[in-house]
């Protein structure tokens, strides 16, 4: 059966690209109004801080529950919170409500997503062919980058006229998604997932995850690569400071901050797209290293730059080299991990990466923020006419890209085994 005449599937992706992008104008938007109405390094970095707390409480509850709930009243329940916290944060805006309100509202729409991406991911099965599958995931990663790459510069660009108007937009596309939801078709076979929440269930969910665990933690391979990508991408992330970048450096606005994220989208899908053609044939441990020693650098080259054409291209490339991690890790985790155990340990590995991005985005703006006050950024703003918020932003960026570097050189002498990895027959013994 063609793809495309299948309209389950025309709906399936139209909600992937709607809910990232919806996502992303969101985000964008709210860093952008907070940077601007509040100039508090601390209130980036709490947005953070908030999502990574559902991550940390429900992503393993979500997951099984996508596994023995109907995954349409799952997808169904989880867009109608993110849709009750956008809508929350844009009543709060409007009325001039206090910071916690909004926070509130933002925290409620994470935990919908939390509940919503692993039934999403695994809905795809239930609507089309196994023949097609592997055409129709292709597909599906392509309408998800695309949502990537054009949310932030949309929400950069409304943003800039102001951030209310583009969380309305993100509002109306949540609205949208929810109403194909309800079209989808699941025939009641398919559909006649949920076996009751049962103790022994429960106890099951406790023991797998357990194993998955062990597993990990015994692997020369799984745990050395998460971990150092969440140790790198932890200290030397910097995108929840962007807002003052595209402000006080460049003075771009929203617009700027925008361009940023899109071009950083737009790096990680250009090296997506070369390794899919050219994939890595021979050292592979080593090519970890390499790029993730790049990326790091190149977080320290952005927070030196002054130019923001530089900075763009900057960016792009932080996006390239970290795709390139990415793919090797999503390789050793995919092709180490037995099948009985492949969904957890993915589900373990989807949580290392979102704790890298998220609680790496609290640590920059806490950090900024504690470096602000130190009284040798007033002596440094008055020498060099810059705004201190900007140092101490830009101390915290290159701060964070050394620290990654020190990293990188541990886990280089530390873990022979991943240093010396060739390529993906190795991982298969």
């Amino acid at each position: 059966m063609n793809l495309f005449k299948n309209k389950n599937f025309i709906y399936y992706i139209i909600i992937t690209f709607l809910t990232i992008t919806a996502k992303q104008i969101e985000l964008v938007s709210l860093l952008w109004f907070l940077h601007s109405e509040f100039k508090n390094a601390l209130l980036l970095g709490y947005l953070g801080l908030i999502q990574s707390i559902p991550i940390l409480l429900f992503s393993f509850p979500s997951g099984y529950f996508s596994d023995i709930f109907s995954r349409k009243k799952i997808l169904i329940t989880g867009m109608s919170l993110i849709f009750s916290g956008t809508y929350g944060i844009v009543i709060a805006i409007f009325l001039k409500s206090s910071i916690t309100l909004i926070f509130l509202f933002f925290f409620i729409g994470v935990i919908g997503r939390t509940l919503f991406n692993p039934a999403r991911q695994s809905m795809l099965p239930l609507l089309v062919e196994l023949e097609n599958f592997s055409s129709a995931a292709a597909i599906t990663s392509i309408a998800f980058q695309l949502g990537i790459f054009i949310g932030p510069a949309i929400g950069g660009f409304i943003s800039s006229i102001h951030s209310i108007y583009s969380i309305y937009l993100s509002l109306i596309l949540e609205g949208i998604v929810i109403y194909l939801l309800i079209c989808l078709k699941v025939s009641k076979k398919q559909d006649d997932i949920f076996n009751g929440f049962k103790k022994e269930k429960f106890q099951h969910f406790l023991k797998s995850h357990k194993e998955a665990i062990q597993f990990i933690l015994k692997n020369e391979y799984i745990l050395p690569a998460i971990s150092l990508d969440l140790l790198v991408v932890f200290f030397s992330g910097f995108t929840y400071l962007l807002p003052i970048y595209s402000d006080l450096i460049f003075n771009k606005g929203a617009t700027g901050q925008g361009l940023f994220r899109t071009f950083e989208a737009f790096g990680a899908i250009v090296m997506a797209l070369i390794i899919s053609r050219y994939p890595i044939q021979k050292n592979m441990g080593k090519i970890l290293f390499l790029s993730m020693g790049l990326f790091a650098s190149g977080t320290i080259f952005f927070g030196l730059s002054q130019n923001f054409y530089l900075s763009l291209i900057t960016i792009f490339f932080i996006g390239f080299l970290d795709n390139i991690s990415v793919v090797i890790r999503h390789t050793i985790v995919q092709l180490t991990t037995p099948d009985y155990l492949r969904g957890r340990i993915s589900g373990i590995n989807s949580i290392f990466i979102s704790l890298s991005n998220d609680l790496g985005g609290f640590k920059s703006g806490f950090l900024t923020s504690i470096i602000s006050r130190m009284e040798i950024l007033y002596i440094l703003s008055i020498l060099t006419e810059a705004n201190k918020n900007y140092r101490s932003a830009q101390i915290a960026t290159i701060l964070g890209g050394i620290t990654g570097i020190i990293i990188i050189i541990f886990y280089y002498f530390k873990f022979d085994s991943l240093k010396n990895l060739q390529n993906y027959h190795e991982l298969k013994k």
